[in-house]
């Protein structure tokens, strides 16, 4: 079994489909994410899809700054950053 640990894509969805194709070429067939797919980067509605595509084990975690945007609000793009964050938590 191939593993790719991925994390702090942060709205990044031109490395974060860099590193699946990477990922691919190399067989991988177990995803982990370390959390933070979201965040300060230039495109976070982008990296939401790509991120949704992947069947993540055991599950997605949230990161430092997906927790930021939960409690206090800070750095929010925009509405879906904020619902792909409390979808992870809600899930746990």
């Amino acid at each position: 079994m191939k593993y790719a640990v991925m994390s702090d894509v942060h709205a990044n969805p031109t490395a974060l489909a860099k590193a699946l194709d990477d990922a691919r070429s190399c067989g991988v067939d177990t995803y982990v994410c370390l959390g933070d797919i979201v965040g300060y980067g230039p495109s976070p509605d982008e990296a939401i899809i790509l991120a949704t595509g992947i069947r993540f084990w055991p599950r997605t975690l949230t990161c430092r700054y997906g927790l930021r945007i939960l409690f206090l609000g800070l750095g929010v793009q925009n509405e879906r950053s904020v619902s792909w964050c409390m979808k992870l938590e809600l899930a746990k």
